[in-house]
């Protein structure tokens, strides 16, 4: 009896010494993942995003969604790296996978940008709007996705948040200008194509973020061209045809 119990309290002791162990390898892993994403802040707030992106990088490799999702928006906007976007497209799917919200936007993104797999694109972002219901670039995904559905009407709802969210992003003006032309508003087309291409040229207007990423991985004299094209159609659409509207406009107008 004597020998049980003193082997029982050993087995009691080693597993206390277990879980404190436990606990206290989890706080230094927490606490030295903390330290590299301030590393990684500290790295963009002084805007040298190789040094960002091998912080970053030493996370994802841990593990980290969050990271995976940077690593893939590293990639695919070429930001302290050189740009590979097939590598962005797999580290967002990774992320995506492991859970990561961000992740799922840019999946979701992705196919919508090459019209693919679309009901699970808008799976995804559905999902990741579940989550954050107010995140403008969301929104932006979401409206896009609808739209390359041709699924119009739907689409405006979510495209005119993202844009009352963030006015100053070239993208979002187009993506709205798409919209509102397939829907018959020629005339709110055409201004927001004329706006898109104001904000490109009066880079002070940008919204802070992925609005300059946006335009730095563009082919700004093609971009401009094919800008300039839609407003020709949206003219040649107004002084031709009486359109069906399908939509009104988004309400409470924004600059």
């Amino acid at each position: 009896m004597i020998f049980i119990n003193f082997t029982k309290s050993i087995f009691l002791k080693l597993l206390f010494v277990l879980f404190l162990t436990t606990i206290i390898l989890f706080y230094l892993a927490h606490n030295l993942a903390w330290a590299d994403w301030d590393r990684w802040r500290a790295a963009v707030d002084r805007k040298d995003y190789q040094a960002a992106f091998q912080e970053i990088w030493s996370l994802a490799q841990q593990g980290d969604a969050e990271a995976q999702y940077m690593v893939g928006y590293y990639f695919s906007y070429g930001k302290g790296v050189e740009q590979n976007e097939e590598l962005g497209s797999t580290w967002m799917l990774t992320a995506a996978n492991n859970g990561s919200v961000s992740g799922m936007n840019g999946v979701a993104y992705d196919l919508a940008l090459k019209g693919e797999n679309l009901d699970q694109a808008l799976s995804l972002i559905t999902k990741a709007l579940t989550i954050d219901p107010d995140n403008p670039y969301y929104l932006d995904t979401h409206a896009w996705v609808l739209y390359q559905m041709k699924r119009y009407e739907e689409a405006l709802e979510p495209m005119c948040r993202s844009v009352k969210l963030l006015p100053g992003h070239p993208e979002d003006r187009l993506h709205l200008g798409h919209i509102y032309f397939a829907l018959g508003l020629y005339y709110e087309a055409r201004n927001e194509w004329l706006m898109a291409l104001d904000l490109e040229e009066r880079r002070f207007l940008l919204a802070e973020g992925n609005p300059e990423d946006y335009l730095s991985v563009q082919n700004l004299k093609a971009w401009r061209e094919e800008l300039k094209k839609l407003i020709i159609k949206a003219d040649q659409a107004l002084e031709s045809t009486l359109p069906e509207v399908k939509a009104k406009p988004c309400t409470n107008p924004f600059s």
